[in-house]
């Protein structure tokens, strides 16, 4: 006789496999989640060393929208849509998954970089080409591994940061990574790093470049200009921290620190009984956003007692192609206090004749861009010459910048250019020597 016990264990499989299933994959589209993607190509490309390997990293432009205007649901159905897209359009051999949100990562071979692109214009295809009554517009970020023993991780990220450099590029749509990026990204956290100390220890400084009166020649203000003066790397270039502060926001801080010191040197040429010429300062769209710009600049001229014209407030021309009416009731208040002001690099958009119509400004100044290539030929100089004329009709000045040969002077003398800057006359200077300089 035999003697023995029975359990049913079915319910305990099936349990199992259920928390493994959910451990290794995304339940709403059914594909591999991100940590089994890293170990599966990790198994993939240790087992293929003979291979050549592409890491794929896109999402979706503009995928919160589609949650904003159709809700959650809608954009489920994106995500399962685009999971079923991998499945089908995918080679056999290949990997993928949704790593979060919107982003999916593939791996698959490839012989050359064209077989890399050939694939993902396929993909690209399949995507838009949908049942949707939007626009599905995908982005993608590629890294070739030729190491593998980096992490899987590690190159789905540097596929994400070339898929980052494309952000709103309506001509590009994929990008391969460049070790270019990862120093970018290395000395963007140094200069991060160092910011709020070199504010509070005065390593940055106000630079003048004069601004002179094409009738005589004479140096009738400055434009105030920031540079980095940093303990250990020298004198820093306003194109290598001007652009991160921008993204970041401490554009706001320096902006305000540079107003201040504007106002510290018309005060001390006041105080000195000196002829004072007035400073043009910059306005980014950030303070307009983000800050009482016009209550931060007007306690400004009062803490240092000095006329609100001194102070000329440059706006680039391209704030005026968003939030219109915010921007010209902030304007429109600015003026009433007494400021003069000036749109920067006028001919670098689009808005401008418009622009001019509409915005309460006293100065254009002409881009330089726009200078040296209408100035190449008879026609664009006629341009130049039409604009110049056309800004004086509206009682406007007109300040030319980027001003170089003589060439350029004359022609400007003879198209009544009221102000020209540039190398010409001279480059921006610290404070000390356009202090020599003017008086």
């Amino acid at each position: 006789r035999a003697i023995g016990t029975m359990k049913d264990v079915d319910e305990a499989t099936r349990s199992y496999e259920a928390l493994r299933y959910r451990a290794d994959y995304d339940l709403l589209t059914g594909l591999p989640n991100a940590s089994k993607f890293y170990q599966d190509v990790f198994d993939l490309i240790v087992a293929n060393l003979d291979k050549k390997y592409a890491i794929v990293v896109f999402d979706i432009e503009k995928f919160k929208m589609i949650n904003d205007l159709f809700d959650m649901s809608m954009g489920d159905e994106v995500l399962q849509f685009i999971g079923d897209i991998l499945r089908v359009r995918m080679p056999e051999d290949s990997v993928y998954a949704r790593i979060h949100s919107d982003v999916f990562c593939i791996c698959f071979s490839y012989v050359t970089k064209g077989d890399v692109i050939r694939q993902i214009e396929k993909l690209k295809k399949a995507i838009f080409n949908n049942g949707f009554s939007f626009d599905l517009n995908t982005t993608y970020g590629i890294y070739l591994p030729e190491n593998p023993n980096i992490p899987v991780n590690l190159m789905c990220d540097r596929a994400l940061l070339a898929n980052k450099t494309i952000k709103g590029n309506v001509v590009k749509f994929c990008a391969f990574y460049d070790e270019q990026y990862r120093a970018d990204i290395i000395r963007n956290r140094e200069i991060e790093q160092d910011m709020e100390a070199a504010l509070r220890e005065g390593q940055f400084k106000m630079y003048l470049q004069p601004k002179v009166n094409l009738k005589t020649e004479a140096v009738v203000g400055a434009e105030v200009l920031a540079r980095w003066q940093h303990p250990v790397k020298g004198l820093i270039q306003p194109n290598d921290f001007i652009p991160l502060f921008e993204r970041n926001g401490f554009i706001l801080k320096l902006d305000e620190f540079m107003w201040e010191e504007a106002c510290k040197a018309v005060r001390k040429w006041l105080d000195e009984g000196r002829h004072a010429v007035p400073l043009a300062v910059n306005i980014s769209r950030y303070h307009i956003e983000n800050n009482d710009l016009v209550k931060v600049i007007t306690n400004l001229v009062r803490k240092y007692d000095i006329d609100p014209s001194m102070l000329i407030l440059e706006i680039t021309e391209t704030v005026f192609t968003e939030k219109i009416e915010e921007l010209y009731e902030v304007l429109i208040r600015l003026e009433k206090e007494g400021f003069h002001l000036e749109v920067d690099d006028f001919g670098s958009g689009y808005s401008s004749l418009n622009m001019l119509r509409n915005v309460p400004v006293d100065t254009i100044k002409i881009d330089r861009n726009f200078l040296d290539k209408q100035l190449s030929n008879k026609k664009g100089k006629i341009v130049v010459s039409h604009t110049i004329a056309m800004a004086k009709d509206l009682k406007l000045q007109v300040i030319a910048e980027g001003v170089e040969t003589r060439e350029h002077v004359e022609f400007l003398q003879e198209s009544e250019c009221d102000i020209a800057q540039g190398f010409y006359f001279a480059r921006p200077m610290p404070y000390e020597e356009f202090d020599h300089l003017t008086f």
